[in-house]
């Protein structure tokens, strides 16, 4: 069974993520980019990105809808799921 610990990343964000020492390794330094592959409408539908030469399963935690082709910013990491934003973060109202 896997031990769960909070992790805050560069954004202000908090999630839980599985202990992994691997972690970093993983994901690098927040703030590393991505390229979307499939459309993703946050929070409620996964899409995909290409990061550091593999495809990975991505949402965002925000209301967005980031198109295939654009690039964006990984913040973080939730079991396997890869967490972005889009590049210059989201608009505010």
């Amino acid at each position: 069974m896997f031990n769960l610990f909070k992790l805050q990343t560069y954004a202000g964000l908090q999630d839980s993520y599985s202990a992994n020492p691997n972690l970093k390794f993983i994901i690098g330094n927040p703030g590393e980019k991505a390229v979307v592959t499939e459309t993703i409408v946050g929070p409620h539908q996964k899409g995909r990105v290409r990061f550091r030469g593999s495809w990975w399963s991505a949402r965002c935690l925000e209301e967005a809808v980031i198109a295939a082709g654009e690039a964006v910013v990984v913040v973080g990491i939730s079991q396997i799921t890869l967490i972005v934003e889009p590049i210059g973060g989201f608009p505010r109202s």
